[in-house]
């Protein structure tokens, strides 16, 4: 090949480089004109939430401490969300619930003196001023400011759900398998709410290429008797969860605090809570399963008093359920099963067991029809007695939720 000839390609080559660089220049010009032009990201706000009302009939040995054991009609969960995005990185979240209570709550059932909260009161927005009417309370389940940077960092600040189990975080009736909760739920062995800043976050295949990690961490006022803390002790915990594609997910819980009334009711306390459970979705069955535990030591002096007038232990309370819901192929039905042990002190005896079977209904995703049955035992193991006399509870409701 001459010079001539390898000069001419040379110059073929410049003259190529020259275009492309034209072309990359223009390009980038445009691509910084079009941005400049592109608008800003609207503010959005979205409005969503769930409902629940059914009837039921609890049924027991011992009526003292129920309201009623009659067969009735029930007003449940009037939830609605409320989230505002100004901007891609930041956000609220609001969760309120609408209730009729507290009008005809009892109080000092037991006592030689019961009555009812009574809510009652005149209404001049209608007519002439005769009418009647009974307020309702609202229920702050959680509302915060957010800031998530990307999904491995983000940012709370406010009132969240403590991360804690399966059931507290999405705890809307849609979500949830059975119509009653767990008592690890129920007397708060993990506190639901908390007031302080939680981080929170997820790694995708952060242990292995198989298994994601989210993690929350959070330090909060903790249990407190009034709308502020009352100490400079403050509640510290976190939860971690191991989740794959074959929809397996492994969660651990712990949290640490105090709580002190010394002020009002002389009651101080410092408290551990852990937590573990497991969620398995095998297409149509769906296993649940959960183990709490909550080691509380009184401060000397300072006892909780119970129902049967004597001091509250130091204690560690326990609860277990395993829990399994199939979705028969091809029909709108579910049914499930359920068994529960509870370990505390109470003057009913120190271990309530729990068994329970359910069906669910889906009519649409978004509509579905629970109905549920619970037998609940109470035995003192010290002592335990199958007789009649020993207390028992039975429980029959039903629920229509539609999400929203």
């Amino acid at each position: 090949m001459t010079l001539e000839v390898l000069e001419a390609k040379l110059d073929a080559l410049q003259q190529r480089v020259t275009e492309q660089a034209t072309k990359i220049a223009v390009l980038e010009a445009t691509s910084d004109v079009t941005a400049a032009a592109a608008p800003a990201a609207e503010p959005t706000f979205d409005l969503h939430g769930f409902i629940d009302m059914g009837a039921q009939r609890t049924m027991t040995n011992d009526a003292t401490n129920f309201e009623s054991t009659a067969s009735t009609f029930v007003l449940g969960n009037i939830n609605f969300y409320f989230t505002f995005k100004p901007t891609p990185h930041w956000s609220s979240l609001t969760e309120i619930r609408f209730t009729t209570a507290p009008d005809g709550q009892p109080v000092g059932i037991g006592t030689a003196t019961p009555s009812r909260i009574n809510t009652e009161f005149t209404d001049p927005a209608n007519g002439i001023g005769d009418d009647r009417s009974r307020w309702g309370a609202i229920v702050l389940e959680r509302a915060y400011i957010e800031y998530q940077s990307s999904h491995s960092f983000g940012l709370r600040v406010g009132a969240f759900l403590t991360p804690f189990g399966i059931w507290n975080v999405d705890h809307g009736s849609p979500t949830v398998i059975p119509i009653v909760r767990p008592e690890s739920m129920t007397q708060e062995l993990f506190p639901k709410h908390q007031v302080g800043v939680e981080l929170f976050g997820s790694h995708p295949e952060a242990l292995s290429k198989a298994w994601d990690l989210e993690y929350h961490a959070y330090v909060s006022n903790g249990r407190t008797p009034a709308q502020v803390d009352t100490t400079e002790d403050k509640m510290f915990g976190g939860r971690l969860v191991m989740t794959n594609a074959q929809h397996v997910a492994l969660g651990v819980s712990a949290m640490y605090g105090s709580y002190d009334d010394l002020a009002i009711t002389h009651v101080a306390y410092r408290e551990l809570g852990l937590s573990a459970d497991v969620s398995i979705d095998l297409e149509a069955l769906r296993l649940r399963a959960e183990l709490t535990a909550r080691d509380i030591h009184y401060d000397a002096g300072h006892h909780a008093i119970t129902v049967d007038g004597a001091a509250a232990p130091n204690e560690w309370q326990t609860d277990a359920y395993v829990l399994a819901a199939y979705r028969i192929p091809h029909t709108r039905f579910e049914p499930y099963v359920w068994a529960e042990a509870y370990r505390v002190h109470d003057i009913v005896g120190d271990l309530q067991l729990n068994a329970s079977v359910g069906l669910n209904i889906y009519f649409t995703p978004a509509i579905q029809l629970k109905l549920q049955t619970l037998y609940a035992r109470f035995f003192d193991t010290k002592d335990i007695d199958l007789s009649s006399t020993q207390e028992y509870e039975l429980f029959v409701g039903t629920r229509l939720v539609m999400g929203l």
